[in-house]
């Protein structure tokens, strides 16, 4: 009975709603049909709303009498290197006259000396940035460009183990034909020497709007192009003091060898790209920026490579190979590139004449990471200091 009384009392409320809705139902079939999908005369699209409100007022200055341009110029003093470029290593035992076939089978990983991996020795070098841009008077937008160039040029010499050769080189022929292969010499002495010549150019355009989003923090995101072309030279040399043997008549030659390979890349690449600056401000002219963005770079290299190999008799220093070549290397690849970029660092800006011109210094460090970008050196490091003077007018 129970039951039966709170069924009752629930149905109740169940039973209103649904005379509630029949009458809505009913009401909205007498409305005509333009009635229903006309709307009001006071509605108001929600872009129609927005479009004249400051959401995120402009950070620049608001220029009446100028163009609304900017300048900007940078000295970079900037450190590159790059990957997959070791020319040899030290540490190993060397071969002596006295050794004996019996001697060499007894070499072991306790008779080795500690060694190193020697790399051309990078180093820092100066460079520069040139930029100019607009800014629009819609929603504060700006489109810059800017140009980035830098060349490093190093060398590096030192007491190495060498490193594979091109094999066999044979001098005269018939019966006084001379042959040997470096590989029978490993740890014969050597010393080696590698360079690194980077000519580097990129160009970036950007679309972009700097705005306040608190009235300390300030954010620019951007989008565009990113564009590049590169000469990259590691050219290496090997000097080594071996034996010919004479295969015939069973003899050895005392000889200097000078090993040279000259790889040569050539890079072109355009991408997209994408990023984020920051400001964030400690005064009205003191601030800490944050930049962050990001490539994807479509690209072609092109690597051409030649060796050469010179003998000369060590006790005469007469020819006894010269300029043979032993290899000549052409490769083209296509395929895609990731570039990282980043810098952090202060500012000053000196707003001037209501507000309306801005000076800017600033000094960062910058970082620039190019990935799987070459044939023979692969990844690419740029990083260093950027000080940047710039004008809105």
């Amino acid at each position: 009975m129970k039951k039966k009384n709170l069924i009752a009392i629930l149905a109740i409320p169940c039973l209103l709603g649904a005379f509630s809705l029949r009458a809505d139902d009913s009401m909205d079939s007498d409305m005509s049909q333009d009635q229903k999908v006309q709307p009001s005369e006071n509605f108001m699209s929600t872009y129609d709303r927005v479009k004249t409100m400051e959401i995120t007022p402009k950070a620049g200055p608001v220029v009446s009498g100028g163009v609304d341009a900017y300048f900007e110029v940078d000295y970079i003093f900037w450190h590159a290197s790059a990957t997959d470029l070791a020319y040899g290593e030290s540490g190993l035992r060397e071969v002596k006259a006295t050794d004996t076939a019996a001697t060499l089978s007894t070499f072991s990983n306790t008779s080795l000396a500690q060694g190193k991996v020697y790399l051309p020795k990078f180093k820092t070098s100066s460079g520069f940035k040139v930029g100019a841009g607009l800014d629009f008077d819609y929603d504060g937008w700006d489109l810059g460009l800017t140009y980035t160039w830098l060349h490093s040029n190093v060398h590096e010499s030192a007491r190495v183990m060498p490193a594979p050769t091109p094999g066999t080189v044979n001098a005269g022929g018939g019966v006084n034909q001379l042959s040997y292969d470096l590989a029978d010499n490993v740890a014969a002495k050597t010393t080696g020497r590698r360079g690194f010549h980077l000519h580097f150019n990129a160009l970036d355009l950007e679309l972009g709007r700097s705005f306040f989003i608190s009235s300390k923090l300030v954010l620019r995101p951007h989008m565009g192009l990113k564009g590049s072309w590169q000469r990259l030279k590691t050219p290496f040399t090997y000097t080594m003091d071996n034996n010919l043997v004479d295969v015939n008549l069973e003899t050895t030659l005392a000889v200097n060898e000078t090993y040279r390979v000259r790889p040569s890349e050539y890079y072109w690449g355009l991408g997209t790209r994408f990023g984020v600056d920051t400001s964030w401000y400690v005064s009205k002219c003191f601030s800490f920026f944050g930049e962050l963005s990001s490539s994807i770079m479509w690209n072609q290299v092109k690597l051409n490579s030649s060796s050469h190999s010179d003998v000369v008799n060590a006790s005469t220093g007469a020819s006894v190979v010269s300029n043979a070549q032993t290899s000549h290397v052409r490769v083209r690849t296509h395929r895609n590139n990731l570039v990282l970029e980043s810098q952090i660092g202060m500012r000053y800006d000196y707003m001037f004449s209501d507000d309306e011109y801005r000076f800017r210094l600033q000094a960062g460090w910058e970082q620039q990471l190019w990935l799987s970008q070459f044939v023979e050196a692969d990844n690419l490091s740029l990083q260093g200091l950027t000080l940047m003077m710039r004008i809105d007018f």
